[in-house]
């Protein structure tokens, strides 16, 4: 891909051998954190109450999908020099991202479980949590592009295609508004922990004035730079809108240990999360699994509570987020802050 954005692609595509890229790759994903405060309404926050959340935080949300020649793979796996004579490879790419403000108004409540009179000691109680989240657009880009290489008689690629290499085609837009609810809910009893919950019901932005433009590479060979037209405005709003993120959860909590298990579906289809965590002291050991775009991945790890205000956190886990979708073995640290002095 250096190659080709650089204009400088070798006739021989057999240089490039020797992996095996998946014939699509998807990702997408929401990252919205939010800071606010929770104003109690009615009730105490140590038992049954009523509040309104306030909050905002950034929202970024980025959505991918790119496909490649099945024919153009088996030439990059192949253990032989491969020679397609008179044949097109053809990339494709459609790239969505977008930046907002989000500006949170919602509901918490703790109420007592069915059939008592109080919440009960501890964190007993049921926990229901409403947002709405007003989206305030910044910055919104969709890039289209085409790649197709063509190759002459020989099985080389030719000198002279006949249609344009390199496409892309970009909307962009620098305004946009939109709204996302959410909703979840938590029962607490003794020691279990179940919740459900839905992120994102009907989340859209719609952009104004999207403007277009146009960038082609006309040779792969000759170092030259993509030329730029723009095509002025679209004339029409984009919207964009998100997939509803539906979750559910369980747990069950011990003196010594804990286990917990998350199923997912929304982005990147089904997902599922689960883990046991057994303590030792200053020392917690985790071992787990998830369940992602069709494969299963393993992960383990531990944490060292160094003092009572901070402690670090290493860990082990599966994944394939690599071009050719091999597992891999990935490494994590993370250093966990307590202000307060508590046992973390």
């Amino acid at each position: 891909m250096n190659d080709i954005v650089n204009a400088r692609l070798n006739p021989n595509l057999n240089v490039y051998r020797g992996f095996e890229p998946a014939s699509e790759l998807f990702g997408e994903g929401l990252v919205s954190p939010s800071w606010g405060k929770t104003f109690t309404v009615r009730g105490d926050r140590g038992g049954p109450f009523h509040g309104i959340y306030v909050g905002a935080g950034p929202y970024l949300s980025v959505r991918t999908d790119n496909m490649i020649d099945q024919d153009f793979i088996d030439l990059l796996a192949s253990d032989v020099d491969v020679f397609v004579p008179n044949e097109s490879f053809l990339i494709t790419d459609d790239t969505i991202d977008q930046f907002a403000l989000a500006i949170t108004g919602g509901y918490r409540a703790r109420l007592p479980l069915p059939g008592r009179t109080g919440v009960g000691s501890g964190r007993d109680g049921v926990y229901i949590a409403v947002n709405y989240n007003y989206l305030y657009g910044f910055h919104y880009d969709n890039f289209g592009m085409d790649v197709r290489i063509d190759t002459d008689a020989l099985g080389l690629v030719t000198l002279a295609p006949t249609t344009v290499p390199v496409a892309i085609d970009r909307l962009t837009a620098d305004r946009g508004r939109g709204f996302a609810l959410d909703f979840g809910a938590a029962v607490v009893v003794g020691r279990w922990d179940v919740g459900f919950g839905a992120k994102g019901v009907a989340n859209r932005i719609d952009w104004e004035n999207v403007q277009q433009e146009r960038f082609v590479l006309t040779s792969l060979f000759d170092g030259g730079e993509f030329i730029e037209t723009s095509l002025g405005p679209l004339g029409e709003d984009r919207r964009v809108e998100l997939p509803v993120n539906y979750t559910g959860n369980v747990a069950y909590h011990q003196d010594a240990w804990s286990a917990y298990a998350e199923y997912a579906h929304g982005f990147q289809d089904n997902n599922f999360h689960g883990g046991l965590e057994y303590r030792l002291g200053r020392v917690e050991l985790r071992g787990g699994g998830r369940f992602a775009r069709d494969r299963w991945f393993a992960s383990g790890g531990a944490g060292f509570d160094l003092s009572p205000g901070w402690s670090v956190d290493v860990a082990a886990f599966g994944t394939s987020t690599n071009i050719e979708r091999k597992r891999h073995t990935a490494i994590a640290v993370s250093l966990r802050l307590n202000p307060t002095g508590d046992s973390p």
